[in-house]
């Protein structure tokens, strides 16, 4: 019996054991879903205030930065305080005795007061107890302060007596810039003197615009009046429809385009006459793609400016495959290392997606993608190149380029491309911009720095003169001359030489002036033209567009009929006065053509200026060396070849001025015929002495060994030099003494 009990204790033992271990699993369990429900829960909870307890603390750095440079660009000029005394005895002492003398001059100028922590610097120039005397610099403000009195009254304080040393606030400055001296006025025309003292960055506006169509020099001309209105350097242009590849230079621009089929697409450039010397080459690879290489101010490298002109987005795959093909190419064998392609792309390319934050800002126009923007998004990831109008921030307004013809769709279509977008200031849209199309300028600004002395490029030869001018030159010019003997005695032909051409161009720069514009427009189309900017510049409605596009054709209509009545006036004036038209015909072709590509000995076409200057030299060389048959001639007997050459006289000198041809473009000097002859009665007698002293020493100037040299085009292939013929332009004094010191001419074969 106890034996029994005892098992059936043993048996409830083991089943409460078991129980328990079970009751405790349970436990177990239920312990570990509560605790990882509530974590989940508070992890849910908590995450988005974590997150965005880390984005404050990124903001707050971020401000704390920018914080930090705001205050250091208001800290960073520098003021030169002269004439207090040194009694200091500490950094602080110094400190407090600037504050007050700034906040006393600040007070008699009715401006603000500095506080302390606007200066982060404060010490003495120069040992202490050192007399030297340092430059005195006009004191700038800290920061931008405005007086509260009108604006018109300026207050410059006085400055004092210099004392024994110099105190600065601001950065160090152990060398404090000269005092510049004021440029001359004429200088001033080209030249900022308060930019460029400071050494200021300034910028070249690189453009390009969708123009519809520059088919007719009207609306070239159109063109080019608006472009009077804004800031532009280099313009690329879309849907220009010529045909052929043509380089022609005006007198305020370089104008280039290619196209291949008439009255269809085409593309091309304007550049400025500023940047015209610094143009490389033209290379017109399709009429949808075009590239300029040009050498920009103090940029080592050259820069490549591709412009283009996609297809839109109805075009086969075909063609829109192959431009982008092209641009690929173009930029693999023609561009340099500085790249820009720009133009009418006729893509959207919507937001910016993972990883294309190096090519795509976060500033676009719209949120959906083309087709061509995709393949504009891959074109600019291939090459490394930053879309420019999505890196800086804009209103709507002004991000679009193009609007559909009633005005429904505005869609930005048109951009500019780098691959240095570090060196770039800007990118904006032309907002109002008078002429007749329906996109807009997109605009970039290149950033560069100007040569601490640049000299303005003057032409004499490119400005008509009154006859008081010329009344000026000849009087300045009696004024040099007067001591001619005295002052070129003892020198040799080619310092006397330089004594008098020197002493012609520096009479005639005396009096140069602005080369006076002449009116292009009627006052009829430049009502309509303004006519038609306010209303560009006005809120747009059916009844406006409407209007603008009327005022359009009026004023095509009227430019034509204005461009007709000058010519024609041209003509009339020419055939009174010279009795022909052939005067009237060189002045109304206002344009130079330029050769856009030569071949050279291999038959590669070559497109460089510099490359197509070394074929025509080379050209000509090899030419001029070849063997000729010699041609003999005989000599009058009674001329005497043995004796003497006898001196030039005045009246022989007297009659090569008068019979020298008018109107004929000068050689490397720039001395005209006109100056010759007006001047005549006071450089006949200098010419004499001089032509008879060649004579005697048989040398010439140098300057009689130079000339420039203008190909002609004949007929027959353009790209062919020898189809070319060469004119020389010499110096008109050459020419000159020339005709007197023939010596076997009529005049001087009697005086053997």
């Amino acid at each position: 019996m106890e034996q029994q009990l005892q098992r059936f204790l043993e048996k409830m033992d083991e089943k409460i054991n078991n129980v328990k271990d079970q009751f405790s699993i349970q436990v177990e369990d239920l312990t570990q879903k509560f605790t990882n429900s509530v974590t989940s829960t508070i992890e849910e909870k908590l995450t988005p205030l974590v997150e965005e307890n880390l984005k404050l603390k990124k903001e707050v750095t971020t401000l704390k930065r920018k914080t930090y440079e705001l205050e250091r660009v208001v800290r960073k000029n520098n003021v030169i305080l002269h004439g207090l005394e040194e009694t200091e005895e500490n950094n602080t002492q110094l400190m407090e005795l600037v504050l007050n003398t700034l906040n006393e001059v600040g007070s008699n100028g009715k401006m603000e007061n500095f506080d302390k922590w606007e200066i982060s610097e404060v010490y003495r120039l120069g040992k202490r107890g050192s007399m030297k005397r340092r430059p005195i610099l006009q004191p700038t403000s800290l920061s931008p302060r405005k007086p509260e009195h009108n604006k018109q009254q300026n207050y410059t304080p006085k400055p004092n007596t210099l004392p024994s040393r110099l105190v600065t606030v601001g950065v160090r400055d152990y060398h404090p810039p000269k005092q510049e001296n004021s440029y001359h006025s004429y200088h001033n025309q080209f030249i900022d003197d308060d930019n460029y003292k400071d050494n200021a960055l300034t910028t070249v506006q690189i453009a390009s615009l969708n123009v519809l169509t520059l088919k007719t020099d009207d609306n070239l001309a159109e063109l080019t009046n608006a472009l009077r209105d804004i800031k532009w350097d280099i313009l690329g242009l879309s849907e220009i429809r010529r045909d052929g590849e043509e380089i022609l230079q005006r007198s305020d621009y370089l104008f280039y385009y290619k196209g291949e089929i008439p009255g269809r697409n085409g593309v091309g450039f304007l550049i400025k006459k500023h940047l015209i010397a610094n143009v490389e080459e033209f290379i017109g690879i399709s009429d949808r793609i075009a590239l300029l290489n040009i050498k920009l101010p103090l940029y080592k490298d050259i820069w490549s400016v591709l412009q283009i002109y996609a297809p839109t987005e109805k075009a086969d795959q075909e063609t829109a495959n192959k431009f982008y093909d092209d641009i690929n190419e173009t930029i693999i064998k023609y561009t340099h290392k500085n790249l820009i392609v720009m133009g009418d792309f006729n893509a959207q390319t919507g937001e910016c997606q993972p990883g294309e934050e190096t090519v795509l800002g976060p500033h676009t126009y719209g949120t959906k993608r083309s087709k061509n923007g995709e393949k504009l998004i891959n074109l600019a990831l291939g090459n490394n190149l930053t879309i420019l109008n999505s890196k800086y921030k804009k209103k709507t307004k002004r991000k679009w380029t193009w609007v559909s013809p009633g005005g429904t769709y505005k869609n930005e279509i048109d951009f500019i491309l780098t691959n240095k977008p570090k060196y770039f200031t800007d990118a904006n849209v032309v907002n109002r911009f008078n002429f007749n199309t329906n996109h807009r300028m997109v605009r970039a600004e290149l950033r560069i720095q100007k040569h601490k002395n640049p000299r303005p490029k003057y032409n004499p030869t490119k400005i008509k003169r009154t006859s008081q001018q010329y009344e000026d030159i000849v009087s300045n010019l009696a004024k040099k001359c007067v001591n001619y003997m005295k002052d070129t005695n003892k020198m040799e032909v080619q310092d006397k030489y330089n004594w008098i051409e020197n002493s012609i161009t520096s009479a005639i720069k005396t009096v140069r002036e602005k080369e006076q514009k002449t009116k292009k427009f009627s006052s009829k189309t430049m009502n309509l033209l303004e006519e038609r900017k306010e209303l560009i510049s006005s809120i747009n409605s059916d009844s406006k567009r409407r209007r603008i596009s009327e005022l359009s054709k009026e004023i095509n209509h009227s430019i034509r009929k204005d461009r007709k009545q000058s010519r024609m006036e041209t003509i009339e004036r020419h055939i009174i006065a010279s009795g022909g038209i052939k005067k009237a015909h060189k002045e109304l072709l206002n344009s130079k053509r330029w050769i856009t590509k030569v071949r050279d000995a291999g038959g590669i076409n070559k497109s460089r200026r510099v490359d197509i200057k070394t074929i025509a030299t080379n050209y000509y060389k090899e030419l001029y060396r070849q063997e000729h048959s010699e041609l003999e001639c005989e000599l009058d007997p009674a001329v005497d070849t043995d004796s003497d050459i006898p001196c030039v006289l005045q009246r022989e000198v007297e009659k090569a001025i008068e019979t020298q041809s008018s109107d004929k473009a000068p050689g490397p000097d720039g001395i005209d015929n006109e100056i010759l002859t007006k001047a005549k009665e006071v450089l006949a007698p200098i010419f004499t002495s001089l032509f008879n002293d060649i004579l005697k020493t048989e040398s010439i100037p140098e300057q009689w060994t130079k000339s420039h040299i203008i190909l002609l085009y004949k007929k027959g292939d353009k790209h062919n030099i020898g189809n070319y013929r060469p004119i020389n332009l010499m110096s008109n004094i050459y020419k000159t003494s020339a005709k007197p010191s023939t010596p076997y001419s009529t005049e001087r074969s009697g005086r053997h």
